[in-house]
C-alpha cells in the first residue's frame, strides 16, 4: 500500500498537458503563412490542438512540439511546399526532430538561428532549395546525431569552410553526415580537434567540386561504415590509410577523374561489402589488381563496380575467388578474351554486366551454373560461338538478358521450355534465324524485346501478337519476317512505348496504335492501302512516325496535324498523291522533321508548314509540286535542311532565302524549272555546306561572293547530325555525286559540296572559289563557262571530286591541279583546253583518257605524248557523248579517294541497261589503259561481268 500511495503521489506531481504551448502554435501558424501549399498538405493546421496537425509531434508530458516532419519525396513540383522558412520557428525550442527535405525554400539561407533548437538530434534539410553558406551555428547543437544538408546550393565561406567543418567535427554524438551535391569546392585538409567525428559511421562527400587531395582526417575516422567520395576532382592516390577503416562496409570512389591509383591495403577491409570505382580512370590491366583481391576483402565483398574505369586485359581467374559476390559491373572498359570458367564459381552472383568491352572469345558453359543470376548483360562486344540450352538451363531466376551486338549464334531446340520468365530480352545482331524462336511463346512477362537483325526469315507465328500485350519496347527491324500486321497493335501500358518493325516483309494496312506509343517505324515493308484517317486518338504521344518505302496510296490525313507531340514524320517513297496537308499550326511545337519525298504529290508549297516553330529539316523532293518558292518560307527560320529537288518549281531563286533562312546547312533545288541569275546573297548562309542548284534554267555568272561561304572555307568536318533527337533516324537526301544521283544517309554532316551543273551559266569561274579550302566536291559541268580554270585550284586540298566538263573553258590546265592529293574523281572533258596535262602524283593515279576527251589540243599522260612544239590531239572514240556521260564517272570511281565503292558500280551495271551497254562499248576502247583486267563475254551475253 505504501508503494501504491507513493506511485499515485509521483504521477500527480507530473503536469500532463492536453494543449499546445501558445508560442509554438503561433510559430507553426507563421510557418504555414510563409509557405505555398499546392497539395494542401497543411490543411489540417487549424484549431489549437497543434499536436494533431499533420507532420507535427508533441511530447505527451509537456505538450512541447518535439517533431516537425514536412518532407516531400517526389520530384513533382506541384507536391512541394515552397516559400520562406519563417523566423518565428525560433520559438520551437524543444524540437528534437526536424525534416523539411524535398521542398523548395526559394533560395533562402539556412536560418542562422538554427542553433536555437538546442535539443535537436535529427536534422534533414536535403534537396530543399537552400542557398548561401553552411551556418557554423549547426556545430553548437551538441546533441546532433543525424545531419543531412545534401542537394542544396551552398557556397564556400571566406575561411575555406574550416569554421563549420571544425564545428561539426566536435559533435561527439554525430553518427550521420551527408554533404553530397552541395556545390562545395573547398574542404579543409586538417582539423584541430583530436577526436574528429569520433562517432561518425556515415560520411557522404560525393558530387561536389573538391579538387585537393583527400584529407587525412577522413581516414582517421575508424568508426566509419559508409564513405562516399565519388564525383569530385580529388588529386593523387587513395592513401594506404584507407586500410585502417576496419568497420567500413560501403566505399564509393567513382567518377574521380584525377585519381592516380588504389592501394593494395584496400584488400584489408574485411567487412567491406560494396566497392564502387566506376568511371575513375585506373588505366591498368584487371589482372594487376589481384594483390588487392587476394586479401580478406574477397571474403566479404558483395558488390564490385569497375564500369568505365579504363581497365584492359583479360578477365582473370581470381574473379571467381570473390565467393560472396552478388553484383559484378565491368561494362565500358577494354577487357578482351573469353568469359572465363571461374565465373561459374560465383554461386551468389545476381548481376553480371560486362557490356561495351572488347570481349572476343566464347561464353563459358559454366555461366549456366549461376542459379541465382537475375541480370546478364554481355552486349556490345565481339563474342562468338554457339549458345545452347546448356548455357541457360539452371538460370531459373533470370529476368534480364542482353547479348546484343555480338557475333553469337543462338541454337535452341524448338521444343525447349526456358526455366526463367524474362522481362528484358535483347538479342539484336545475334544470329537466331532463319526460324522464329518458338521458346519465346512462354515468356509472358516481357516488357522489352529486341530481335533486330537476327537473320529471321520466317513467317510470324500467330501467338506472337498476344505476347506483345506487356511490351513497352519492341524491335524486330532488319529481318525478313513475313506476316500480316493486325488492325490494331496491343502493347504495354508504359508511358513511352516504342515499336520498330521496319525492314521486314510485313503486309496489310497501317495499324491503329495505342495512345501511349511514342515511336513507330514500319518503313521498308509491303504495307498497302490508305493511311487510316486517325492513326491514334487525341491523347496520342506519338513523337516519331516512319512509313517510308511501302506501297501506301491516297492522301495524308489531316489528323497528322493534330499530333501535338510529333517530332518527326517520314512517309517518303510510297505512292501517295494529292496535295500536301496544309493544316499545320504553331501548336505542333515539337515537330522537327518532315519527309514527303519520292511520292506523287501535286499542287503548291503548303504555306502552313512554316508555322511549325521547331522545323529543322524538310524534304519534298521527287514529287510534282509546282509554283514559285512562296514567301511563306521566310517563316521557316530554324530550317537546317531544305530539299525541294526534282519537282516543277519555277521562277527565280528569291534573295530573301539567304536573309530569312540563315541557319541552312543543306539547300537543294536540283532538277526544277528555276530561272534567272543565282542571287549573290546566298553566300550569307554562313553554315551552308551542301548547295545543289543543278539541272535548272539558271543563267548569268557564278557569283564571286560564293568564295565567302564560311563553313566551306573551313577544312574541318562538321560532326553534328542534323536531327539530334532521333539516333536511329539520320537525315538523308539524294545528291548528284560522282556523276550519279545517290542517296546519302547519316553522312550528310560530313559533306561539303557545290553543284551548279546542267544550267545556262556563263562567264568565268570566279577565282574566289579557291578560298573554299574545305570543299570536297565541285560540279560546274554542262554550262557555258569560259576562260581558264582558276590558277589556285590546288588550294582546295580537301577536294575529292571535280567536274568542269562540257563548258567552253580554254587555256592550259593549271599545274596546281596535280597538288590535290585526295582527288579521286576528275572530269575535264569537252572543253577547249590545250597544252600538256600537268604531272602530279594524284593525276598519275587517274589514267582514264575519257576524263580529258573532247579537248583536241591536250596531250600527255594518259593521252598521247606531246611532240616537240606540237599539240597532239586526244584519241577519238566511237562512244556517243551521252554514253560517255553515263559511264565516265563510274570508271573513275575505281580511283582512290572520294569513291562510292565497287558495290555501287556493280549495282548500276546490273540494273541500268543503257549504262551497262555503254560500259561495254567504253571498255572496248579504253581497256588497254585501265589498271585492271576485265573479261568480257560476247555481245549476246552482256549481263555477265567478271
Amino acid at each position: 500500500m505504501q508503494i501504491l500511495a507513493f506511485t499515485i503521489l509521483f504521477f500527480n506531481m507530473i503536469p500532463l498537458s492536453t494543449s499546445c504551448v501558445p508560442d509554438e502554435i503561433g510559430a507553426l501558424r507563421d510557418l504555414k503563412l510563409g509557405l505555398e501549399d499546392p497539395s494542401r498538405r497543411l490543411a489540417s493546421w487549424t484549431g489549437d490542438d497543434c499536436c494533431s496537425w499533420a507532420g507535427v509531434g508533441c511530447d505527451n508530458r509537456t505538450g512541447h512540439v518535439v517533431r516537425l516532419d514536412l518532407h516531400t519525396r517526389t520530384s513533382n513540383y506541384s507536391m512541394k511546399l515552397n516559400g520562406a522558412f519563417s523566423s518565428s520557428t525560433i520559438f520551437l525550442k524543444h524540437l528534437q526532430y526536424l525534416d523539411v527535405s524535398g521542398n523548395d525554400f526559394k533560395g533562402s539561407s539556412v536560418p542562422p538561428f538554427i542553433d536555437s533548437f538546442t535539443e535537436l538530434s535529427y536534422l534533414d534539410l536535403s534537396n530543399a532549395g537552400f542557398y548561401g553558406t553552411v551556418p557554423p551555428q549547426i556545430g553548437n547543437i551538441s546533441g546532433l546525431r543525424h545531419v543531412d544538408i545534401s542537394g542544396n546550393y551552398f557556397s564556400d565561406d571566406d575561411n575555406g569552410n574550416a569554421g563549420w567543418f571544425q564545428a561539426l567535427s566536435r559533435l561527439s554524438p554525430l553518427e550521420f553526415l551527408n554533404l553530397a551535391d552541395c556545390d562545395l569546392s573547398i574542404i579543409p585538409q586538417s582539423l584541430s580537434n583530436d577526436n574528429v567525428f569520433r562517432s561518425l559511421s556515415f560520411l557522404d562527400l560525393s558530387s561536389n567540386s573538391f579538387n585537393s587531395s583527400i584529407p587525412d582526417w577522413v581516414f582517421a575516422i575508424t568508426s566509419l561504415q559508409h564513405l562516399d567520395l565519388s564525383g569530385n576532382s580529388f588529386q593523387g592516390p587513395i592513401p594506404s590509410s584507407v586500410g585502417t577503416l576496419g568497420s567500413l562496409k560501403f566505399l564509393g570512389i567513382s567518377s574521380i577523374q584525377n585519381i592516380v591509383s588504389i592501394p593494395s591495403e584496400l584488400g584489408n577491409l574485411c567487412n567491406l561489402k560494396f566497392l564502387d570505382l566506376s568511371y575513375s580512370p585506373l588505366r591498368t590491366e584487371l589482372i594487376k589488381l589481384e594483390r588487392i583481391f587476394s586479401g580478406c576483402i574477397r571474403n566479404s565483398l558483395e558488390y564490385l563496380d569497375f564500369s568505365g574505369s579504363e581497365l584492359s586485359g583479360k578477365l582473370p581467374e581470381w574473379i571467381g575467388e570473390i565467393k560472396n559476390l552478388k553484383s559484378l559491373q565491368l561494362f565500358r572498359n577494354s577487357i578482351y578474351g573469353s568469359v572465363p570458367d571461374s565465373i561459374g564459381r560465383l554461386s551468389h552472383l545476381e548481376t553480371l554486366h560486362i557490356s561495351s568491352n572488347l570481349l572476343n572469345g566464347t561464353i563459358t558453359k559454366s555461366l549456366g551454373q549461376l542459379s541465382n543470376l537475375l541480370s546478364l548483360d554481355l552486349s556490345e562486344n565481339s563474342l562468338h560461338g554457339v549458345l545452347s540450352e546448356v548455357h541457360f538451363d539452371n538460370l531459373t531466376r533470370l529476368d534480364f538478358l542482353d547479348l546484343s551486338s555480338n557475333s553469337l549464334i543462338i541454337e535452341i531446340d524448338s521444343d525447349w521450355i526456358p526455366p526463367f520468365q524474362l522481362e528484358y530480352l535483347s538479342l539484336g545482331h545475334c544470329k537466331i534465324g532463319p526460324s522464329f524462336p518458338l521458346w519465346l511463346s512462354n515468356q509472358n512477362n516481357l516488357t522489352y524485346l529486341d530481335l533486330s537483325q537476327t537473320d529471321i526469315s520466317d513467317t510470324m507465328p500467330d501467338w506472337f501478337w498476344s505476347l506483345t500485350s506487356k511490351l513497352n519496347y519492341l524491335d524486330l527491324s532488319n529481318n525478313q519476317i513475313l506476316g500480316k500486321l493486325p488492325d490494331s497493335l496491343v502493347l504495354g501500358d508504359g508511358d513511352y512505348v516504342q515499336v520498330f518493325l521496319n525492314s521486314n516483309k510485313f503486309y496489310g494496312g497501317v495499324p491503329r496504335v495505342p495512345p501511349n506509343v511514342a515511336r513507330l517505324s514500319l518503313s521498308n515493308n509491303s504495307l498497302s492501302g490508305q493511311i487510316r484517317a486517325s492513326i491514334s486518338d487525341e491523347k496520342s504521344i506519338l513523337e516519331l512516325i516512319s512509313f517510308s518505302m511501302n506501297k501506301l496510296i491516297g492522301t495524308i490525313p489531316s489528323s497528322f496535324c493534330k499530333l501535338r507531340k510529333l517530332h518527326y514524320l517520314d512517309v517518303s517513297s510510297n505512292h501517295l498523291s494529292g496535295e500536301l496537308p496544309n493544316c499545320w499550326n504553331r501548336s505542333s511545337e515539337y515537330l522537327q522533321g518532315l519527309d514527303f519525298s519520292n511520292n506523287n504529290f501535286t499542287g503548291k508549297f503548303p504555306r502552313s508548314i512554316c508555322l511549325l516553330p521547331s522545323l529543322i529539316t524538310l524534304h519534298l523532293s521527287n514529287n510534282e509540286l509546282t509554283g514559285e518558292l512562296h514567301s511563306s518560307l521566310k517563316s521557316c527560320i530554324n530550317l537546317v535542311t531544305l530539299d525541294l529537288s526534282f519537282n516543277r518549281f519555277n521562277g527565280e531563286i528569291p534573295t530573301w532565302l539567304a536573309e530569312s533562312l540563315n541557319n541552312l546547312k543543306i539547300l537543294s533545288l536540283r532538277s526544277n524549272l528555276l530561272s534567272g541569275n543565282i542571287p549573290p546573297q546566298l553566300s550569307k548562309l554562313a553554315y551552308l555546306q551542301i548547295l545543289d542548284l543543278a539541272c535548272n534554267n539558271l543563267s548569268g555568272p557564278i557569283p564571286r561572293s560564293f568564295g565567302n561561304f564560311t563553313t566551306m572555307k573551313n577544312a574541318e568536318s562538321s560532326l553534328a547530325p542534323v536531327l539530334t533527337s532521333f539516333i536511329n533516324f539520320d537525315d538523308h537526301m539524294q545528291l548528284g555525286i560522282n556523276g550519279m544521283d545517290l542517296q546519302y544517309k547519316g553522312s550528310l554532316s560530313l559533306l561539303k559540296t557545290i553543284d551548279l551543273s546542267d544550267n545556262n551559266l556563263s562567264g568565268k569561274i570566279p577565282a574566289e572559289l579557291a578560298d573554299l579550302v574545305g570543299l570536297q566536291s565541285l560540279n560546274l559541268s554542262k554550262n557555258h563557262l569560259t576562260g581558264k580554270i582558276i590558277e589556285d585550284i590546288g588550294n582546295l586540298q580537301q577536294l575529292r571530286s571535280l567536274d568542269l566538263s562540257r563548258n567552253e573553258l580554254s587555256g592550259e590546265i593549271p599545274p596546281s591541279l596535280g597538288e590535290l592529293t585526295f582527288l579521286g574523281l576528275l572530269n575535264l572533258s569537252y572543253n577547249e583546253l590545250l597544252g600538256r596535262i600537268p604531272s602530279g602524283n594524284q593525276l598519275q593515279a587517274l589514267p582514264y583518257p575519257s576524263i580529258y576527251v573532247g579537248n583536241r589540243n591536250l596531250c600527255g599522260f594518259p593521252l598521247s605524248e606531246c611532240g616537240s612544239g606540237d599539240k597532239t590531239p586526244s584519241p577519238t572514240s566511237s562512244i556517243g557523248e551521252d554514253e560517255v556521260d553515263e559511264i565516265e564517272w563510274i570508271i573513275a570511281g575505281f580511283a582512290p579517294g572520294f569513291g562510292v565503292g565497287v558495290s555501287v558500280v556493280c549495282w548500276v551495271l546490273i540494273f541500268h541497261k543503257k549504262t551497262r551497254d555503254a560500259s561495254f562499248k567504253l571498255l572496248d576502247s579504253v581497256c588497254n589503259s585501265l589498271p585492271f583486267v576485265i573479261s568480257r563475254q560476247s555481245h549476246d551475253n552482256k549481263n555477265s561481268l567478271t
